[in-house]
C-alpha cells in the first residue's frame, strides 16, 4: 500500500507498506510529520541567504482556498556555469537541501519560483521564461 505521493517532476524514494497495519502506521507518521522529508534540488541563480525559511501561502485548486506553507532550505554549493551560444554567458546555479515543513503539492517549486530562484526543470518557470524571450 502506498504511504505517500511524490510530485511528478521529482525523483527519489517512495515509501511502501507491504502489510496494511504497517502502511497505516507509516502513513500516520508521515501525515503528522514524525518523519522528516529532505530533498536535494538544483535552482537557477545564486540563492541568498544561504539558509532560509520561505513562508508563502499556496492555492489549493481542489478545495479552492489558500493554505499556509513553509519550506526551509540550506545552500550546499554555488556553481557558475558558462553557456556558449555564440556568446559566452555565465549562469549561476545553486545546489540546495530543502526541507518542507508543510506538505502541499508543488510546494518546493512554487516557493523557489516565488523568491526568484526557480528549480531547474520547473515546467511553469520554463514556460514563463519562454514567454519572456518571445516578447523580446
Amino acid at each position: 500500500k502506498k504511504v505517500h505521493t511524490m510530485d511528478p517532476h521529482a525523483t527519489g524514494g517512495v515509501i511502501l507498506g507491504f502489510h496494511e497495519y504497517t502502511a497505516n502506521m507509516l502513513k500516520q507518521m508521515y501525515d503528522t510529520h514524525a518523519v522528516n522529508t529532505t530533498f536535494i534540488a538544483l535552482a537557477f541563480g545564486k540563492v541568498t541567504p544561504s539558509v532560509g525559511l520561505i513562508e508563502s501561502p499556496l492555492y489549493d485548486t481542489v478545495n479552492r482556498f489558500w493554505k499556509e506553507a513553509q519550506t526551509c532550505y540550506r545552500v550546499l554549493h554555488h556553481k557558475c556555469l558558462v553557456h556558449t551560444n555564440n556568446t559566452a554567458q555565465q549562469v549561476w546555479v545553486s545546489l540546495l537541501e530543502v526541507m518542507p515543513l508543510t506538505d502541499e503539492p508543488s510546494q518546493i517549486r512554487s516557493h523557489f519560483r516565488t523568491i526568484g530562484y526557480p528549480i531547474i526543470n520547473d515546467p511553469e518557470a520554463l514556460q514563463q521564461q519562454q514567454q519572456q524571450q518571445q516578447q523580446q
